[in-house]
């Protein structure tokens, strides 16, 4: 990896941490990118879940922070 693509990795929207050996990044294993793209997939999952109920429902909370 040149100075300019780790400058570009370096200075994009949103990279926080570069996980590495000092200064420049460690390659994944295969095995820790399929981990990672399993997890992507899975929290995808759950935030698609249908609501039973829609904005200006009636609910009746019966237990919890608001009960």
């Amino acid at each position: 990896m040149n100075d300019k693509i780790w400058y570009v990795i370096r200075n994009t929207p949103g990279v926080r941490l570069i996980v590495g050996a000092e200064t420049r990044p460690i390659p994944l294993t295969e095995e820790e990118y399929v981990t990672i793209i399993e997890q992507i997939k899975k929290s995808q999952e759950r935030s698609e879940l249908k609501i039973p109920f829609k904005e200006g429902d009636v609910v009746l909370l019966k237990t919890g922070d608001f009960k």
